[in-house]
C-alpha cells in the first residue's frame, strides 16, 4: 500500500458560550479580531471570530436546565487558548489597558518560554506565550514499539 503524506492545517476551534455576542466582542477587542456571522447550516447558530490566524466558532451553550451534554458534547468552551507573542511584557501591558487582569506574574516554563495567563469569558484560560528563538525538534514515531527518536536539524 502506498503511503501518502497528509498536509494538516488548522480549520477552527468551536466554543460554546453563555453569551455569544459578549464573547465575540471580547476576542475581537482584546486581540484585534473580526466578527463574522455564519449563515445557517444546522440547528446550532454559529458566530465566527477571526483572530491571530484562527477561526473561533462561537455558539450558545445549552440552557442550564438541559439534562446533560447532548451527544457527549460539553456544555461550555475549551479549557485554554494560547496566543504566541514576540514581546510578552508589551502584550500584557496592552491587554491590561483593555481590562485583562493577570492574577500572577509571567512564568518561565521548562522549555525556556515565558508565559502569562488571564481569564476570558466562560472561564476559558488565555495564555500568552513568548517562545525562545530555538524551535522544538520533531519527534520521529516508530511503529516498532521502540522509543521515539529525536530528529536533528
Amino acid at each position: 500500500m502506498e503511503q501518502t503524506t497528509i498536509h494538516w492545517t488548522h480549520d477552527h476551534i468551536h466554543m460554546r458560550c453563555r453569551d455569544v455576542e459578549k464573547t465575540a466582542r471580547f476576542y475581537a477587542e482584546m486581540f484585534g479580531g473580526q466578527v463574522f456571522e455564519r449563515p445557517g447550516g444546522g440547528a446550532l447558530p454559529i458566530t465566527e471570530v477571526g483572530v491571530a490566524g484562527l477561526k473561533l466558532f462561537l455558539s450558545p451553550a445549552p440552557a442550564e436546565s438541559a439534562p446533560g451534554p447532548e451527544c457527549g458534547h460539553s456544555r461550555l468552551g475549551v479549557w485554554q487558548l494560547s496566543f504566541g507573542v514576540e514581546d510578552l511584557d508589551a502584550a500584557m501591558t496592552e491587554l491590561k489597558g483593555k481590562g485583562a487582569a493577570f492574577p500572577k506574574e509571567a512564568v518561565v516554563l521548562a522549555s525556556g518560554a515565558r508565559a502569562a495567563f488571564f481569564e476570558g469569558p466562560d472561564g476559558v484560560e488565555i495564555e500568552l506565550i513568548q517562545r525562545p528563538s530555538k524551535s522544538a525538534r520533531p519527534i520521529s514515531h516508530s511503529s516498532s514499539g521502540r522509543q521515539p527518536e529525536r530528529r536533528h536539524r
